[in-house]
C-alpha cells in the first residue's frame, strides 16, 4: 500500500510540471504545435497558410459546436472544423484555445450569416436584421486544444 502511494505522489508530481500545452483537452486529428502560437490579430499577413493561433472563444454554435467565433482584441475570426472530423463543446465559450489550422479571408454572403445567426440562437427578428455579404477572416482548424 505504501509503494502505491508512493507511485500515486510520484505521478501527480511528474504530471504537474508537464506544460500546459499537453495539459488541455486537445481536439481534432493534429495535435497543437509545441511552437509558441502568434495572436489573431498579427495574422493577417499569413492568410491561406498553416499557422497556430490563440485567442478568446465568444460564440460557438448551439446546435451541435460545428462552428465558433474567436476573438483576439479587436479581431474576429470563425472557426470551422477540418472536413468537420471533429465538433467542440457548446460550453467552451470563454475560454481560451490554442488552434493549429488555415487561416483565410472570405466573404460570407447574407445566407450564410443568417444560418450562422440562427445556430447561435440569436432571435428571429435579429436574423431578419442581417443584410449584405460581409468580408471575414476564418480558420479551418485540424486541432485545437483548450488552454
Amino acid at each position: 500500500m505504501r509503494t502505491l502511494l508512493t507511485l500515486i505522489f510520484g505521478l501527480c508530481v511528474l504530471l504537474a510540471d508537464l506544460p500546459a500545452q499537453q495539459r488541455g483537452t486537445v481536439y481534432g486529428e493534429q495535435p497543437v504545435g509545441a511552437a509558441e502560437p502568434l495572436k489573431v490579430v498579427a495574422r493577417r499577413g499569413d492568410v491561406d497558410k498553416t499557422v497556430v493561433v490563440t485567442g478568446r472563444v465568444v460564440d460557438v454554435c448551439k446546435k451541435k459546436g460545428c462552428w465558433m467565433m474567436v476573438v483576439d482584441g479587436p479581431v474576429k475570426i470563425r472557426v470551422t472544423f477540418k472536413d468537420y472530423g471533429f465538433f467542440v463543446p457548446v460550453k467552451l465559450k470563454g475560454k481560451s484555445v490554442t488552434m493549429t489550422g488555415v487561416l483565410t479571408e472570405e466573404v460570407t454572403t447574407e445566407d450564410e450569416r443568417r444560418h450562422y445567426a440562427e445556430d447561435a440562437g440569436m432571435s428571429k427578428k435579429a436574423v431578419r436584421r442581417i443584410k449584405g455579404d460581409k468580408r471575414e477572416l476564418t480558420f479551418e482548424a485540424a486541432g485545437l486544444r483548450v488552454n
